[in-house]
């Protein structure tokens, strides 16, 4: 069966572009408002927004000359897009990240976005392309705490069957991140330190985080970048305390300080989860924490010819489908999971291809050929 993947890059003034080497090649698009679009763009999120089987796009705009509405490109199932306007691109503020997930597990996929100067926003999604942006009284504390927030995750941490939300603040500001706790009836409550530990009241300038369970005991574990000093790791105590998050001291991880982001991923397919965490423009390099058994890790990029001087955002992993209609299972949330066997990987720096700086942001967009 053939393979499609499909790749976005949001550019921000970037003075190259990644080169792809594969064994199928890539055709840039450059046609479609998807393309010719020149925002101020942040981040973006991939999700089937109206459940038809093709993964459309939305694209979280941000510019400090002023506030902007965000993008959403419907995917028309013919290698092109259709820009559209509904409830989640009509909100006029900086957004800095969206997430997409069924936190009410209805079957559609809801979204959340978070702003740099403004509350955050969940909408929920009510089928047919239609969506509402969510009170107070009807979501709960996340849409109306004002955080200075960077980044989000979706995330069940103490395995109840439903979405929980974790939501990273505090650049450039110093702010605690915040977990909230989905009561089951899509009302979120605020955590406390003393009901999830540390991982809320760090009072530090964080910009991301990266879940996954990397000691295999099915309770989701979280890595936390900061843009000043180590970041976090949190290990959840599982069974023994189902939800709290203890801070992990030993190991490579803790020691990492890369003002980078990072993601899980088991890249030597022994069944644990390893970290890679991206370099920055401070000189520091890539870094690949290998999990040795769930108990410790250990940075093997310089062997593993990772150890190269980027300036890198967030890493990505992408589900391969073994056909266009029909995707692996993702639960209920467009999240991070751990990978499927393809057989063994062999890691290697790929090489840069120079191209005009710009001030503008355009999204570039690379299909299968």
């Amino acid at each position: 069966m053939k393979t499609r993947i499909c790749l976005a890059i949001t550019v921000a003034s970037l003075p190259g572009l990644a080169k792809v080497h594969s064994q199928s090649p890539f055709i840039k698009i450059t046609e479609g408002a998807i393309i010719t679009d020149r925002e101020a763009s942040f981040m973006s999120v991939w999700w089937d927004y109206d459940n038809d089987g093709w993964l459309d796009l939305y694209v979280a705009n941000q510019d400090y000359s002023g506030p902007q509405a965000n993008s959403l490109y419907h995917n028309l199932t013919n290698g092109t897009f259709s820009k559209v306007t509904n409830a989640t691109t009509t909100v006029t503020s900086d957004a800095l990240a969206a997430v997409a997930a069924d936190f009410d597990n209805d079957g559609d996929e809801d979204l959340f976005v978070c702003r740099h100067n403004a509350a955050d926003d969940c909408f929920r999604n009510e089928g047919n392309g239609a969506f509402t942006r969510l009170t107070q009284a009807q979501f709960g504390k996340p849409v109306a705490d004002g955080t200075v927030s960077f980044d989000a995750a979706w995330v069940d941490y103490d395995r109840d069957g439903f979405l929980d939300l974790f939501v990273v603040n505090g650049y450039p500001v110093t702010e605690n991140d915040c977990l909230y706790r989905n009561n089951g009836s899509g009302l979120f409550i605020k955590m406390t330190a003393g009901q999830v530990g540390p991982i809320v009241n760090d009072r530090a300038t964080t910009y991301a985080s990266s879940w996954a369970d990397y000691d295999n005991d099915r309770y989701p574990d979280a890595w936390v970048e900061r843009w000043t000093g180590s970041g976090f790791l949190y290990h959840n105590s599982g069974l023994d305390a189902p939800g709290f998050l203890a801070p992990v001291t030993e190991g490579s991880i803790p020691r990492e300080n890369s003002r980078a982001a990072g993601q899980w991923v088991d890249y030597d397919n022994d069944g644990w989860l390893d970290l890679f965490v991206t370099g920055s423009s401070e000189g520091r390099t890539n870094s690949l924490h290998r999990n040795a058994g769930g108990l410790a890790f250990t940075d093997v990029a310089a062997s593993a010819g990772l150890a190269l001087h980027r300036h890198g955002h967030e890493p990505h992993r992408t589900h391969l489908h073994r056909h266009p209609r029909t995707p692996p299972p993702l639960g209920r949330q467009r999240r991070r999971h751990r990978p499927r066997r393809y057989g063994a990987i062999r890691v290697q720096p790929v090489s840069v291809r120079a191209c005009a700086p710009s001030n503008s942001r355009r999204l570039r967009i690379y299909g299968p050929g």
